[in-house]
């Protein structure tokens, strides 16, 4: 029936239907689809805002969007700057086609902002449409790219695309759309230059309607944004244009183009802003930082090549508060060695020099092309060059520690608050280069005493290696055997390299609280000290060290050696003729009870193995190292009940003591089974302190009674019903 009414009376009919009503009709029947479907485009353009076009656009619907154009719709601002983004040149052609279409900004923000697109329009027609049609828009990546401030013009938006053939029929369609700016100020040449698309670039610059000159929000050029996007091509073409650009501009902080490369260490991009010749490479940014100054910080050495060698930085550059521009960016520099100096004719307000900044933290290989213009500044002060000097041992620089010792103006022999002298603090901290420098510079007194009575050799001895251990004792200005106010040789100290992978020594120094910081059982890796026996055998091979001193306490190298050291050092003691293997200290208490208290079993294994020790010494209140011993098994219940160790760690720990009980117990010279002065048996002790594995290991030995413990808990018992029991 209503494929036989005319066609005037089927768009009065529909003129007075909603849009779903016309589309169910239209689906209805064959015959009035064309009618009804021309009619629906109509009314969804006219009253529906044109959704029907943005659907097409969205969706990639190229015959809806031809039906939607042809109602002659006017307004496709919108539906050109969707279309452009979306890369559909097709569309932007037909669109572009349309006569007298207008394709300004429709929608606004509160009246500020002109925006081509409408998120929050787009969200509620499609949701109201189809659920299925919002998902697959939020899918969609160009999506993601519209906000509340959604203004940028279609040609901004194709350069920023990517889309070399759409920028082309919007410059032919209107070349006036080259100047509109977005929310940020960038017009679509900016957009173009920072994403990289020079072809584009280049398409809008022809037009003639560009300024290379004209600033974002920011303040920036296109050049600053190709030079801080790494787009070297691109910099090398603005460059190209001549003076058309200035390669000199400073944005809001300050940066110029030759900062920004400099910051992103672009060799490239550096080399042909100054190979340009109309770059300042002296110019400051907010930070009071030439591009020089930036490249340090970066540790960038071509880059500080190409600033240095034309001679085109002013290395002495002050800042507003008089510092020199070198000392403020080297002062917390890292880097490989340290820079020399740079001259100038005066210091900062706190007396400070380019030399003191940079020596303060850094090191500068980096900073190798300043070297031909430094040298020590005259108005150095002896405060300072004092703090240089130190700088220079702790960094182990040799380059400024030479120039230090070339200048005359440094006392190389001056104390700190520890009465240590530099060299003092060289033989602690350094390598052997820096000493020798300073033991060749014939200034320096190689045998000085800091305020606890140790010298270079003493300090050498525990921290340095052989090599320079043999330096000193070969200028035969030391006293090898010079004793500190504790009664220490350096021989004591050099016995004291603990083996690291000694956990169970590691273990009872981390309870006593004895560590050094930053050693940690659960954390270390296992590895031998620096020193190892080569600096031991340096100083026991000259022949000139008393193997047998004692300190004030009474203990000799070989006691330090038991309670600290691995099998190595005790052998090479033991190899000496002169040294007393059971010497006592004041405690009575001899190596071996040094290495059996401790947990030593390397060392306790070697002396026993020596045939020259007494295997059962007693201190001078008749105590026996063993009960000591096993006092570590306790200690080490303590830390396993606060879950302090790794359990890892504490394994190993364990079994390296149960491998000293097992060698005790195994030795037939070792008696295990006496009573002490308190009328305690080791037996009885281990039950009451160690638990059931020690008690185990040393009945299963066959030494002891074991019949003192059912004795002990079982009182009244006679003997065969303790062994039947």
């Amino acid at each position: 029936m209503v494929s036989k009414l005319p066609n005037e009376i089927l768009h009065a009919i529909a003129d007075l239907l909603e849009q779903n009503d016309i589309n169910s009709l239209a689906k209805s029947n064959s015959h009035v689809f064309p009618v009804f479907n021309s009619i629906l485009y109509r009314k969804n353009m006219l009253e529906s805002d044109g959704w029907a076009l943005i659907w097409g656009i969205i969706n990639r619907q190229h015959n809806t969007v031809a039906y939607a154009l042809s109602t002659g719709a006017t307004v496709l601002g919108e539906a050109l700057a969707l279309a452009v983004e979306d890369g559909q040149e097709q569309v932007v052609q037909w669109l572009l086609s349309v006569k007298s279409a207008d394709f300004s900004p429709k929608y606004d923000f509160h009246g500020q902002f002109a925006n081509w697109t409408s998120q929050h329009r787009i969200a509620s027609k499609c949701t109201a449409a189809s659920s299925k049609c919002i998902e697959q828009l939020k899918g969609r990546q160009q999506w993601e790219r519209h906000g509340t401030f959604d203004n940028r013009s279609p040609l901004s938006r194709a350069a920023r695309g990517g889309h070399l053939g759409i920028v082309k029929l919007l410059i032919a369609f209107n070349g006036d759309d080259l100047s509109v700016e977005d929310l940020d100020g960038k017009t679509p040449l900016f957009q173009a230059v920072e994403r990289g698309f020079l072809d584009i670039a280049k398409a809008l610059f022809n037009t003639g309607h560009c300024d290379l000159n004209r600033t974002d929000n920011e303040f920036k050029t296109v050049l600053s944004h190709a030079a801080s996007s790494g787009n070297g091509d691109i910099v090398q073409w603005l460059i190209r244009c001549g003076g058309a650009i200035n390669l000199n501009h400073q944005d809001r902080y300050g940066q110029t183009a030759l900062h920004y490369a400099a910051e992103r260490s672009d060799v490239p991009t550096t080399k042909l802003l100054i190979e340009s010749g109309r770059v300042d490479p002296d110019i400051t940014n907010l930070y009071d930082l030439t591009p020089l100054h930036i490249a340090i910080q970066r540790s960038n050495a071509v880059i500080i090549k190409l600033l240095t060698e034309p001679r085109t930085v002013d290395p002495d550059f002050r800042v507003t508060n008089n510092f020199t521009r070198l000392y403020d960016v080297t002062k917390n520099l890292y880097v490989s060695q340290p820079i020399l100096s740079i001259e100038s004719g005066e210091v900062d307000n706190h007396s400070r020099t380019p030399l003191h900044g940079a020596t303060e933290h850094s090191h500068a290989s980096l900073l190798e092309p300043l070297r031909d213009l430094s040298r020590l500044d005259s108005n150095i002060s002896e405060e300072h060059s004092q703090l240089m000097l130190s700088q220079a041992i702790m960094n182990s620089d040799t380059s400024t520690l030479r120039l230090l010792i070339c200048s005359g103006k440094i006392d190389l022999d001056r104390i700190d608050n520890e009465g240590r002298t530099p060299l003092s603090r060289a033989a602690k901290h350094s390598d052997r280069s820096i000493i020798k420098l300073l033991i060749d510079s014939g200034r320096v007194n190689l045998d000085s005493k800091d305020k606890n009575g140790r010298t270079p050799l003493s300090y050498a001895a525990e921290y340095s290696d052989a090599s320079t251990v043999k330096l000193l004792i070969d200028s035969g200005k030391v006293d090898v055997d010079s004793k500190d106010h504790q009664g220490r040789t350096p021989l004591s100290y050099a016995v004291q390299h603990m083996d690291l992978s000694n956990l169970t020594r590691l273990v009872v120094l981390w309870c006593q609280g004895d560590l050094e910081p930053g050693l940690n059982p659960n954390t270390i890796v296992p590895r031998r000290s620096l020193a190892g026996t080569s600096t031991l055998k340096t100083l026991l091979d000259c022949g000139k060290a008393d193997p047998n001193s004692r300190d004030q306490h009474g203990q000799t190298p070989l006691a330090y050696a038991a309670e600290w050291s691995d099998s190595a050092t005790i052998r090479l003691l033991l190899e000496n003729p002169l040294v007393e293997v059971d010497s006592k200290d004041r405690s009575g208490r001899t190596p071996f009870f040094e290495a059996v208290a401790n947990g030593n079993f390397a060392a306790a294994e070697v002396l026993l193995d020596s045939k020259m020790v007494n295997p059962n010494p007693r201190d001078k209140y008749g105590d026996a190292p063993i009960f000591e011993f096993m006092d570590l098994y306790t200690s080490l219940e303590t830390l396993n009940d606060d879950q302090v160790l790794d359990w890892s760690i504490e394994d190993t720990v364990k079994t390296g003591y149960n491998r000293l009980l097992k060698l005790l117990l195994s030795r037939s010279d070792v008696i295990v089974d006496f009573r002490d002065h308190h009328g305690q048996t080791p037996l009885l002790y281990a039950a009451e302190e160690c638990g059931y594995d020690v008690v185990r290991l040393m009945i299963e030995s066959g030494k002891v009674d074991f019949a003192e413990l059912y004795a002990q808990s079982l009182p009244g018992q006679t003997g065969p019903q303790l062994m039947e029991s």
